[in-house]
């Protein structure tokens, strides 16, 4: 297929999928559905969702997008129209999600509209956003944004307010907006439960180059919110927050390339009755990753480094205080081979040598829900990777893997970049 049908075939994608979506429920999950722990048994499954997974930093690390790939993705999406997806097995029966679809239209000169939907996925932190944004540029390198969703339920309609900095032709770039995403819930809700301090958060996307960088990434900073629960029986009261990062940079020589990408994730639920704490949780995650390739005749040579820390802290009506501990050391090496144009195969060994940790005390003499445990692992895997690049900014890739060391798990994954 020429690539101009490629480019037809993507562009006939976007607009199926962008007007399909918007009758798919996705607010905002932070803060979360249902707002409160209904049981301290849902309260315990967040607690433990990602601890105790030897394999779980390998996933990510696997199922990540090559870094040209993200870059090309963060410096077009407000540009252009397009679809950047990572897929990935990581139990028997969950999924990684991280994905990302923006339409773009000019109808005017000054004026653009926008359709931004983003999911995240990866056990320890669940993002789901969509929007519509309206972008008047009074100014060639600046311009005023207003954004929000118009949901169907008026308690959960969200809106904002930004300014994007930065040429039109998204050679540097650098988006800030300001969301609500309950303000209209206290008025219109149904529901007992009212809102005491408005969820707000912070969205930044930024991108641009200079020489032979290129850096690029987003934040999603979850502001404080407090809410309380006025039905029958006590009071209960909540606050809150989730916040997500990602950021990187990659300096680009003639035959090899190096660079870094820095994640983060935390995330605060402390939940009471009258006054008296009765679930807590703080989550602080941050992971370095560092990296290099280069192309030496008919061969491409991948390598990473990286370090990953996860701390947590947790109470609950059966334990005083609790707190979990994990930190990775990851390495990873890859051989890429080009059998045809546009189609490159990749071997590669991944490693992680990692120490996990679980402290808890229980009140009075119940018995422990979350017991003491301490793990020390290396874990590894193998993988083969499949990458087809039919256009410059269009790609697929496939990977199967397979763990070595520790439990065996068999997964795969699915990588998707379309830009218009």
């Amino acid at each position: 297929m020429a690539r101009s049908g490629f480019e037809a075939l993507g562009r006939l994608v976007l607009w199926v999928l962008t007007l399909v979506l918007p009758f798919q429920p996705a607010w905002t999950r932070d803060p979360p559905s249902p707002l409160f722990y209904e049981s301290e048994a849902r309260f315990l499954e967040q607690v433990e969702s990602g601890s105790f997974d030897p394999h779980l930093e390998l996933h990510l690390l696997e199922y990540a997008a090559d870094p040209r790939w993200v870059l090309d993705w963060v410096s077009n999406r407000y540009a252009k129209g397009g679809l950047f997806a990572e897929y990935g097995s990581t139990t028997s029966s969950r999924l990684f999600v991280n994905s990302q679809l923006a339409l773009n239209l000019f109808p005017a000169e000054r004026l653009q509209f926008r359709y931004d939907r983003r999911t995240y996925q990866d056990s320890r932190f669940e993002l789901q956003d969509e929007r519509f944004d309206f972008l008047w540029h009074p100014g060639g390198s600046w311009g005023l944004i207003a954004s929000g969703w118009p949901s169907s339920r008026k308690d959960r309609a969200s809106l904002g307010a930004g300014i994007r900095l930065g040429s039109r032709d998204g050679g540097q770039e650098l988006a800030l907006l300001v969301m609500n995403d309950r303000p209209f819930w206290n008025e219109k809700t149904d529901e007992s439960i009212q809102f005491n301090q408005a969820p707000y958060r912070l969205l930044l996307d930024g991108h641009g180059r200079h020489a032979a960088w290129r850096y690029g990434g987003s934040v999603d900073f979850g502001m404080p919110y407090r809410a309380q629960d006025l039905g029958v029986g006590p009071i209960k009261t909540i606050r809150g927050y989730q916040r997500l990062g990602d950021l990187g940079a990659e300096y680009q020589a003639e035959s090899w390339a190096a660079g870094a990408r820095f994640s983060w994730g935390d995330l605060l639920r402390e939940q009471g009755e009258e006054g008296t704490p009765t679930y807590w949780l703080e989550r602080r995650y941050k992971r370095i990753l560092t990296y290099a390739r280069t192309l030496r005749g008919l061969f491409a040579w991948y390598a990473w480094l990286g370090l990953a820390h996860q701390q947590d802290s947790f109470a609950s009506p059966s334990i005083q205080a609790g707190s979990y501990h994990m930190a990775a050391r990851l390495f990873g090496v890859e051989l890429g081979v080009f059998p045809r144009q546009k189609l490159e195969i990749r071997l590669g060994y991944l490693g992680n040598d990692m120490g996990m940790e679980r402290r808890s005390l229980p009140i009075g003499g119940a018995d422990l829900p979350l017991p003491d445990r301490t793990e020390n692992r290396f874990v590894d895997k193998v993988h083969c990777r499949l990458l087809w690049t039919f256009s410059p900014r269009m790609s697929l890739e496939f990977l199967l893997s397979h763990t070595l060391a520790g439990d065996r798990f068999g997964g795969g994954s699915l990588k998707v970049r379309f830009i218009l």
